[in-house]
């Protein structure tokens, strides 16, 4: 295990650190505390083998605005209490992290404008839960559910906000009709859909007309009916 105190001097951190990137640190086991990095604006983590994150409650990281995660295996969560330590995170994407659960206690950052979860299969499970509708500066959602439970309906009721500009799902291979829920979505630009192979139809109600990018791939079903 890493000892972070050992790196700092005196164990009184790295205040002017603005960048983190952990890559490719199997070895890297742990807690990960964030409180060592008060000024930090972009956290990276890829193929470490920490198992959390956290920051003590007095800590609000006011400049950390991006964080990217990838296949951090034994990572299970991020700092509680989000919402209110990381007022500033607009950006977060976490992928090929299996173990990750639910860690959204009191829901996202509510400054977020983009959020990318893929292969995340605890994490996905309790997409109903992130409460996203309450986002709204978030524009851009991607969701990939490589590896996750069967899916043959989406999205499901309440699930996403209305702001979004952007939305991207892939890998529901279970998938056989778009919901309705999706006509809400009135600002919705760019619409991406792939590796879905039994999705059949989209909408009965019909797409929105603010569309103006539209991508089907790997859908065969549903290319026939198209064509």
């Amino acid at each position: 295990m890493l000892e972070w105190e050992k790196w700092s001097y005196e164990g009184g951190g790295f205040p002017n650190l603005r960048e983190l990137r952990l890559l490719k640190c199997p070895k890297l086991t742990g807690i990960l505390p964030l409180d060592y990095f008060p000024r930090l604006n972009m956290l990276k983590l890829c193929g470490t083998g920490l198992d959390s994150a956290t920051i003590s409650q007095e800590l609000i990281l006011i400049d950390l605005t991006e964080i990217y995660i990838n296949e951090c295996k034994k990572l299970r969560s991020l700092p509680e209490q989000m919402q209110a330590l990381l007022q500033s995170l607009q950006s977060m994407s976490i992928e090929n992290c299996p173990e990750m659960h639910s860690f959204f206690e009191g829901g996202f950052p509510s400054k977020l404008k983009s959020v990318s979860i893929r292969s995340c299969k605890k994490l996905i499970a309790n997409r109903v839960q992130w409460n996203l509708p309450r986002l709204t500066s978030l524009r851009h959602l991607t969701l990939s559910f490589e590896a996750c439970e069967a899916v043959d309906s989406f999205p499901e009721e309440g699930l996403l906000p209305s702001s979004l500009t952007s939305l991207r799902i892939s890998s529901l291979l279970n998938l056989r009709t778009i919901e309705g829920e999706l006509t809400h979505l009135t600002s919705l630009q760019e619409l991406t859909i792939k590796m879905c192979p039994e999705l059949q139809c989209l909408p009965d109600e019909g797409l929105q007309t603010s569309l103006s990018h539209l991508q089907l791939s790997e859908c065969p079903l549903l290319k026939q009916r198209c064509q």
